[in-house]
C-alpha cells in the first residue's frame, strides 16, 4: 500500500469516526422523534397536560430503554466498525431500538390517564374494594 494511500485511508476513517458523534445524535433523534410521532397519531391525547405527559414519557422510555436493550445485546459494537455501511446499517439499527422503545412509555401514560380519569370522582375506599376485588 502506498504511503499517500494509507494517510487517506486513516484521514477517512477520522473523519468518519469524528462525524460518528454527529450520526450517532441522528439515529437517536430519528428514532425518538419517529417514536413520538407514531403514538401521537395512533390515538390523540384528549388534553394539553396529558399530551405532555405523553410526549415526556416518551421520550424518557425510548431513551432510557433503548440505552439498556443496546447495552444488554451489545448492539453498540457495530459502531466501532471502519467499514461504512456496517456503520450505516448499524446507525439504522439504534434508531429502530429507539423507536420500539418509545411504544411502552406511550401505553403506561395512557393506561394512567385512563385509570385516573374512571377513579376521579370515587372515594379512596371506593378505589380499594375495586382494586381488592381484582386480586386473586
Amino acid at each position: 500500500m502506498e504511503l499517500g494511500t494509507a494517510a487517506a485511508s486513516a484521514a477517512s476513517v477520522a473523519a468518519a469516526k469524528g462525524a460518528g458523534g454527529a450520526a450517532i445524535g441522528g439515529a437517536v433523534g430519528g428514532g425518538l422523534a419517529l417514536g413520538t410521532i407514531l403514538v401521537m397519531l395512533a390515538k390523540k391525547p384528549r388534553s394539553e397536560k396529558e399530551w405532555a405527559v405523553a410526549l415526556i414519557s416518551t421520550a424518557a422510555s425510548s431513551l432510557g430503554g433503548g440505552a439498556a436493550v443496546m447495552l444488554y445485546f451489545g448492539l453498540h459494537q457495530v459502531l466501532n466498525s471502519v467499514v461504512p455501511i456496517e456503520v450505516y446499517l448499524g446507525l439504522m439499527q439504534l434508531g429502530g431500538v429507539f423507536l420500539a422503545c418509545s411504544l411502552p412509555g406511550w401505553l403506561l401514560v395512557r393506561i394512567a390517564f385512563n385509570t385516573m380519569s374512571k377513579y376521579q370522582d370515587k372515594s379512596a375506599g371506593d378505589v380499594y374494594k375495586d382494586v381488592k376485588g381484582l386480586l386473586p
